[in-house]
């Protein structure tokens, strides 16, 4: 895969994403709840519909609610000012939602909108099932990330190797 992908070249990918990840459920918890997390889950609850400045009680936020929107329907904006949401997802949730990140980023062409290096160096990414195709899909598209993306040179190595640990799997 050379450096620099075509508009055309990633217009495949994102049709390989979606064809990919289209079989996947609407994942029914969105988070594990635990006490430390409460304050920290806003972001998470958007993608059950719920607007961040909508009081929830430690109870309703106990219970985790199902996922409402569809990762297609997600958009660039949502993605950006909701980021940390990958951070408290469950692992199906991650799995389910991971696409949306890696659609949005290409059809953008920019691999810098989000913090895209702390989703592949996510320990998450070794609790999840994934099919053969979706980890090649997953695989080129954290190369396009790490040869396009302004980080530090050190990540880059502990990003690959994340990626090689998920192909490892099956």
């Amino acid at each position: 895969m050379s450096k620099k992908m075509t508009e055309d070249e990633r217009a495949i990918l994102i049709k390989e994403i979606h064809q990919a990840f289209s079989v996947q459920n609407l994942p029914s918890s969105l988070y594990e709840y635990s006490d430390d997390k409460v304050d920290d889950i806003g972001d998470v609850l958007i993608f059950a519909g719920i607007r961040k400045n909508t009081h929830w009680t430690v109870e309703q936020i106990k219970k985790s609610p199902s996922a409402t929107l569809k990762w297609p329907d997600i958009t660039m904006d949502m993605l950006e000012n909701n980021i940390t949401a990958f951070c408290y997802f469950s692992n199906p949730a991650f799995k389910y939602y991971l696409p949306a990140a890696m659609a949005l980023s290409l059809s953008e062409n920019e691999p810098e909108m989000l913090p895209l290096g702390s989703i592949l160096s996510s320990p998450t990414l070794q609790r999840i099932d994934f099919t053969a195709s979706q980890r090649d899909i997953l695989k080129k598209w954290a190369v396009w990330v790490i040869e396009n993306a302004q980080m530090p040179e050190e990540h880059k190595p502990e990003i690959l190797k994340n990626i090689e640990n998920i192909a490892a799997v099956l």
